[in-house]
């Protein structure tokens, strides 16, 4: 039997995982690799880094620039702030670096051997990512993977061989097993936890604050589930504008569309040109039944 008690340690590892000790439990394909820490947040936030130790602060305002002239697909919900404002990227912002911006921006300013090599993990992570994945796809996934993980000391040092670079290796078998990484990331955690934390409204018995909206909002998710299916139009019409969360600033139109943020009124010329009143308004973002 394992011997599962703590020890003083090795090459980093304090103590086996109490985990290693369930029977029938394989402990490398039983949890799921999240990729949302290790690859997001992990390996492309270093690796950014690592190309950017060489770079001055004009070649970096370069890069801005280039991010500027970017436009990503518009059903990105979070746009990528600047190079130079990475400190603060949130996980979604990373992944919309690695998928659309990386390869424009960065084949130009490090090595050819160097940009080779990230190449590696984007295509990869762009596999792994699909909705559907066939298993040559998985196959060839791995193999970039792998690759990309041998390659990783010859073109970033000792340094760079961190915890999130090894979870690479079991990432294509994880999706294997478990699905594509979105399906099991901790996206929606992430999420659920604002929520969570706006239940808080003094610094007093907080945990009993999160436990009461934790109630409240089961006991209003049962009660919709049986009453909404039997009710009228008019409750629910209301419920919802009861319910819903509003925008603050918002411009709802027929055919389902809601004009979204600050406008503005249309120039003259832009009004000519389009056969426009100058009474019209210019808003920068729109919903239409959900998109």
């Amino acid at each position: 039997m394992t011997n599962c008690a703590e020890s003083e340690g090795e090459l980093g590892i304090k103590y086996p995982s109490p985990l290693i000790c369930l029977p029938y439990f394989n402990i490398v394909d039983g949890i799921i690799p999240d990729y949302m820490h290790s690859c997001l947040e992990g390996v492309a936030a270093r690796m950014l880094n690592y190309f950017l130790d060489n770079m001055t602060d004009n070649t970096i305002e370069e890069l801005d620039e280039q991010m500027k002239k970017i436009k990503p697909p518009d059903q990105l919900q979070r746009l990528t702030r600047l190079i130079s404002e990475r400190d603060d990227w949130k996980a979604r912002e990373w992944e919309n670096f690695v998928l659309y911006y990386s390869i424009p921006i960065l084949k130009s300013k490090i090595s050819e051997r160097k940009f080779n090599h990230w190449l590696l993990f984007v295509e990869g992570l762009y596999i792994v990512l699909q909705d559907k994945i066939d298993i040559s796809e998985l196959d060839r996934a791995n193999v970039l993977f792998h690759n990309f993980v041998a390659d990783m000391a010859d073109n970033h040092e000792a340094r760079a061989m961190t915890y999130n670079t090894h979870i690479l290796l079991h990432i294509c078998r994880s999706v294997f097993n478990w699905g594509p990484v979105w399906a099991n990331s901790t996206f929606c955690f992430e999420s659920a936890n604002q929520h969570v934390l706006n239940a808080i409204k003094c610094a007093r018995g907080a945990s009993h604050q999160v436990v009461r909206f934790v109630n409240q909002s089961h006991s209003l998710l049962n009660l919709e589930n049986s009453l909404f299916p039997i009710e009228n139009q008019d409750v629910l019409n209301y419920c919802s504008e009861v319910l819903e969360s509003k925008a603050k600033n918002a411009l709802t139109m027929s055919l389902g569309i809601t004009y979204l943020g600050k406008s503005r009124y249309i120039d003259k010329e832009t009004a000519e040109s389009l056969h426009l009143s100058q009474s019209s308004l210019i808003f920068y973002k729109m919903s239409q039944n959900g998109c």
